[in-house]
């Protein structure tokens, strides 16, 4: 069972890609160590301040996202064939 302030769920049925199992989770009011954080590009510090740590393209990091929903649907193209 999770731990108080962490919600686990399902995200249902997909087409195609029954082998992989999706889901979600949600903190609320969860402390995490700031070193588990994926803090590639943006950080918060020990007080609380939001900063960014690297100038990045944005267009970058959506090509990043395209292209990995690309690849996705090419894989489900080539279970379905």
């Amino acid at each position: 069972m999770p731990l108080k302030g962490i919600r686990l769920g399902d995200l249902g049925v997909k087409v195609g890609d029954h082998g992989n199992d999706t889901g979600f989770m949600i903190l609320d009011n969860v402390r995490i160590p700031r070193e588990y954080m994926l803090n590639k590009f943006k950080s918060v510090s020990k007080e609380g301040v939001f900063s960014v740590t690297k100038d990045v393209d944005p267009r970058i990091v959506y090509m990043t996202m395209i292209s990995t929903r690309a690849m996705m649907v090419l894989t489900a193209g080539a279970r379905l064939a």
